[in-house]
C-alpha cells in the first residue's frame, strides 16, 4: 500500500503475525517491524456452551466445539522442530562500515580466514581457523581474518569482526600483554518470518496428554486474582498452567519489568550440586572437603585480610577469619594463612581459601574449603527451601492466597535433577559435592558435539513438587512454582538464537525451574533461564534475575468469560 493506514477485512478467527516495512521508489527497503494479534469475533466457548476452561482452550484453537475432534486435529499436526524458534526467522547478513576497537587480555582467541552465515539462526561461524594469538597474525599476507571473540573451541557468534588492525602493549604493573583489535562489524537483519509452527501442539507429561501453546500466539491471555497471565498448556491432568504476565496486559514483543514480580537469586550459595534444587539437603548433613586450584585474578594493590585460623557458622554457612589476623597484598609471607580475599576484616565467606604456594603478586595456589554433600541422595533431599521458593511462597501468601480454592494443589512443578547419562571428559555426573554434573543443559545445548536432546516433560518423583497427592513429593506449602526449561523449548525458545516474538519473551532475564549443570572449574551451580533476548541460557544460581510465578488452575472449580485476546482476556471469576 502507498497509504500509511491499511485495514484488513474479512479475516478468519485466529492468531496473526503482521509484518510491515517501508520501500522507497529506488527499491530500498527498511528493516521489518512485526506485531502479533488475535482475531476473535465472539466468545467461542460461550457460543458453543463449553464451560471447562481446559477444553475451551483446545476447542478454540481447533475452531471445533467437539473436544475429541479438536484434540485429534491438534495431534495431527505432529511434533514441531525444536531446533528452531517459533515463529522461526530467516536472516540475511548485515554488513556495515562500523569500526570497533576491542581490548583483550587473553592471549588466544578463535581466529579464521573465512566464515559461514546461518540464515536460520543469524549466527556466524568462523572457518579455516584455530585458537591463535592475535599478535602472530600478518594482516599483509593476502588473507582476510575474522573472529567472533570466543575463547576455547567456540567459533560461532552473532557478531562477526573482520580484523583490520592489531596493536599490543605490556601493562607496566601486571606485566600482562594486552591487545587492541580494530575490526569492521557485521551483524544480521531479518528477511521474513515463518509462522507455520505457531499454535497449539500436543505432547505427554507424567499425567497424560498435554496441549501446549507455541510461538507468537495472542489468544492465551488470562486475567485472574487481579493479575494478567498467559496460558502455557493444558496439563495431562486437565488443569491449566499459567505464567504471570503483569498488572497490565502486554503485547508479544513488549519488553517490560511489569511482566515479573521482582529479581532474586535462585539460591544464596553456589558451591555444591545441592544448590540446583528448588529444595535441597540440610546443612547438618554437610561434610568439610578441600580441593586445590590456582587463583590468578587477584588485585596487585588490594590489601586483603589473612588469619591463622577460622570459625564456621552452620546457620548461615559462612566462614570468618580468626587467630592472628594480618593485612597486606599477595606476597610469599601469606603462605599458610586462611583468607576470604576481602579488604573487610569482619567479612564472612561461603568458601575459605588456604594459601599453599606463592607464584606472583596476582597468582597463588590455594585449597578451597567448604561444606559439601557426599552423595546424590543427600544433595537431592528436600529439607531446606531455596531462596526463590521462599520468595514465591511469600508472594503467593500475600497476593493470591485468598484465591487458593481455584488453584490445583496436586499438579506438579518439575525441578528435574536427573543427571545425564552421556559420557564426557568434563563431567563425571555424580550429582553431589563439587563433582561436575550435567543436568538439563543437554536438552537445549549441543554440548561436546553430542546434539541437543530436546524437551522432556517427564519428572522423577523426588523432583515433582506439589502440595499433596500421589503425583508428586508433597513438599510444597503453596501451589506455586516456575516454568521449566522444557516448557520454554516447547513454546518456541532455543539456545543460540533470540526470539522476541513468542509469548514468553519479556525483555528481561528470568528464571526457569530447571537445573542446567554444576561445573567444577567454576565451582558453580547453574540453572536455565530465559534471557532478555528471548533465548535460553544458563546462569549461576547466585545471580539476580527475574521471577515469573507459575500456577495451575483447576477447571472444575472456576467459571470464566472472555475470548483470550489481550483486549478481552479469559477472566476467571
Amino acid at each position: 500500500s502507498n497509504n500509511p493506514n491499511y485495514t484488513f477485512t474479512s479475516l478468519d478467527e485466529g492468531d496473526y503475525l503482521v509484518t510491515a516495512y517501508v520501500k522507497d521508489t529506488a527499491g530500498n527497503t527498511s528493516e521489518i517491524q512485526t506485531k502479533s494479534t488475535a482475531i476473535r469475533y465472539t466468545s467461542y466457548c460461550k457460543k458453543n456452551g463449553i464451560d471447562n476452561f481446559g477444553e475451551c482452550l483446545i476447542a478454540t484453537e481447533a475452531q471445533n466445539p467437539n473436544i475429541d475432534e479438536a484434540k485429534s486435529f491438534i495431534e495431527s499436526k505432529g511434533t514441531p522442530d525444536f531446533t528452531k524458534t517459533s515463529p522461526s526467522i530467516v536472516y540475511d547478513e548485515k554488513h556495515s562500515s562500523t569500526v570497533s576497537s576491542n581490548e583483550i587480555i587473553t592471549s588466544r582467541i578463535y581466529i579464521g580466514t573465512g566464515y559461514e552465515f546461518n540464515s536460520e539462526t543469524g549466527m556466524y561461524t568462523i572457518t579455516g581457523g584455530s585458537m591463535r594469538n592475535p599478535n602472530e597474525i600478518d594482516l599483509n599476507d593476502g588473507n582476510t581474518y575474522y573472529t567472533v571473540y570466543k575463547n576455547g573451541d567456540e567459533s560461532e557468534g552473532a557478531i562477526l569482526y573482520q580484523i583490520t588492525d592489531i596493536s599490543s602493549q605490556v601493562d607496566d604493573e601486571t606485566g600482562i600483554l594486552k591487545s587492541t583489535i580494530t575490526s569492521i562489524v557485521s551483524t544480521q537483519t531479518i528477511r521474513n518470518y515463518d509462522v507455520t509452527g505457531v499454535g497449539m501442539y500436543v505432547d505427554n507429561d507424567d499425567s497424560g496428554k498435554t496441549y501446549y501453546y507455541r510461538g507468537s500466539v495472542s489468544s492465551n491471555y488470562v486475567k485472574f486474582a487481579g493479575y494478567y497471565w498467559r496460558a502455557i498448556r493444558v496439563n495431562g491432568d486437565g488443569t491449566v498452567r499459567l505464567i504471570y504476565d503483569g498488572k497490565n496486559p502486554h503485547t508479544n514483543g513488549e519488553s517490560s519489568s511489569d511482566r515479573q514480580i521482582g529479581d532474586q537469586p535462585f539460591n544464596n550459595y553456589i558451591k555444591d550440586n545441592a544448590y540446583v534444587g528448588y529444595m535441597r539437603g540440610s546443612f547438618s548433613k554437610f561434610n568439610e572437603m578441600s580441593s586445590e586450584y590456582i587463583e590468578s585474578s587477584l588485585s596487585l594493590t588490594a590489601k586483603y585480610y589473612f588469619g591463622t585460623s577460622y570459625t564456621f557458622d552452620k546457620d548461615i554457612m559462612r566462614y570468618k577469619l580468626s587467630g592472628d589476623i594480618i593485612q597486606g597484598t599477595i606476597a610469599p609471607d601469606k603462605v599458610g594463612y586462611y583468607t576470604c580475599f576481602s579488604t573487610d576484616k569482619n567479612a564472612t565467606c561461603e568458601n575459605l581459601e588456604y594459601i599453599t604456594k606463592y607464584s606472583s603478586p596476582t597468582k597463588i595456589f590455594i585449597n578451597k574449603k567448604g561444606y559439601n554433600t557426599t552423595n546424590k541422595e543427600q544433595a537431592q533431599s528436600n529439607d531446606v527451601d531455596s531462596n526463590i521458593k521462599t520468595f514465591l511462597d511469600n508472594w503467593y501468601k500475600n497476593n493470591i492466597n485468598s484465591y487458593t480454592d481455584k488453584i490445583s494443589k496436586d499438579t506438579i512443578f518439575c525441578n528435574n535433577r536427573k543427571v545425564s547419562e552421556r559420557v564426557s571428559n568434563d563431567y563425571n555426573n555424580l550429582g553431589y559435592g563439587l563433582n561436575s554434573t550435567m543436568y538439563g543443559r543437554e536438552r537445549f545445548d549441543n554440548y561436546d558435539g553430542q546434539g541437543k536432546l530436546g524437551p522432556d516433560l517427564s519428572c522423577q518423583i523426588n523432583d515433582s513438587f506439589n502440595v499433596y497427592g500421589t503425583n508428586g513429593n508433597e513438599k510444597l506449602t503453596y501451589p506455586i512454582g516456575l516454568i521449566t526449561l522444557d516448557e520454554v523449548l516447547m513454546s518456541g525458545g532455543i539456545n543460540g538464537s533470540a526470539n522476541t516474538l513468542y509469548y514468553l519473551y519479556s525483555g528481561q532475564n528470568y528464571w526457569t525451574m530447571s537445573p542446567s549443570s554444576f561445573y567444577n572449574n567454576w565451582y558453580d551451580a547453574n540453572m536455565a533461564l530465559v534471557e532478555n533476548s528471548g533465548q535460553i541460557i544458563f546462569k549461576s544460581v547466585f545471580s539476580n534475575h527475574g521471577v515469573r510465578p507459575v500456577i495451575n488452575i483447576d477447571p472444575s472449580k472456576i467459571t470464566f468469560s472472555g475470548n483470550g485476546t489481550m483486549s478481552d482476556p479469559y477472566v476467571i471469576s
